[in-house]
């Protein structure tokens, strides 16, 4: 049932199962459905139809693509969602969000993120006619690779005795100077000499080569020669 009530004239909407009329005289120029105005609101105690209220669809689930991932510090990329709904359609309005933005950003409409740092963060899409109804993915940001860099270990060669340690230590070069970088640490035989964090043990008569790469690019690495004495 609907009726327009014009400016200065109020229309009774009568209701045969309702004894009684309702003139909803505050609505001037509005349609009226029942209750549910497009200008003014009804007024109070007006009745509304059986059926005549919107239904609102009821979320299930809300599932991301992909659910993990990992990306490189400064790269971006797309998500999506899917939610699923109890009458069993399906949409794509969710809103999204970041555990931490200073690791990860996230667009809130449209799921496009971004690598800020190195680090581990979430990206949450939920629904947004249930916020409680919500999809995760867990993102990982590497660091970038350093492009066209050298890795060089100091010192390059060293003799220690058994039982005697040097500390090595690694940098990275390349055409707009030093890169801070960390590094991990390897002996090529434990037998002879052991190595933590670039500090190298002497264990036994012997050479060996210690290898550090960073673990900025994997892919660059350098060596340092070791020579272990007996001491003797």
């Amino acid at each position: 049932m609907k009726n327009r009530v014009s400016s200065g004239h109020a229309f009774a909407l009568c209701m045969t199962f309702t004894a009684g009329c309702v003139v909803p005289s505050q609505l001037t120029g509005a349609l009226y459905t029942g209750g549910t105005a497009t200008g003014n609101p009804a007024p109070a105690g007006s009745a509304i139809p059986e059926g005549s209220a919107a239904k609102t669809k009821t979320p299930v689930t809300v599932r991301v693509v992909p659910d993990s991932i990992v990306m490189n510090e400064q790269t971006s990329q797309q998500l999506a969602a899917t939610v699923q709904y109890a009458d069993g359609t399906y949409d794509a309005d969710v809103a999204w969000s970041s555990t931490d933005s200073s690791i990860l950003a996230v667009n809130g409409t449209t799921g496009r993120v971004t690598a800020v740092k190195a680090g581990l963060a979430s990206v949450v899409a939920y629904s947004t006619a249930d916020a409680s109804k919500r999809g995760v993915v867990v993102v990982s940001v590497r660091p970038a690779p350093v492009v066209d860099a050298i890795v060089r270990v100091a010192p390059a060669a060293a003799a220690i005795s058994v039982g005697g340690t040097v500390q090595l230590s690694g940098s990275i070069q390349t055409s707009a100077g030093e890169v801070t970088s960390n590094f991990s640490w390897s002996t090529s035989n434990q037998a002879i000499a052991v190595v933590t964090n670039g500090l190298v043990t002497g264990v036994a008569p012997g050479k060996v080569t210690i290898t550090a790469t960073s673990l900025q690019d994997q892919t660059k690495k350098a060596t340092a020669s070791i020579s272990v004495t007996s001491g003797n």
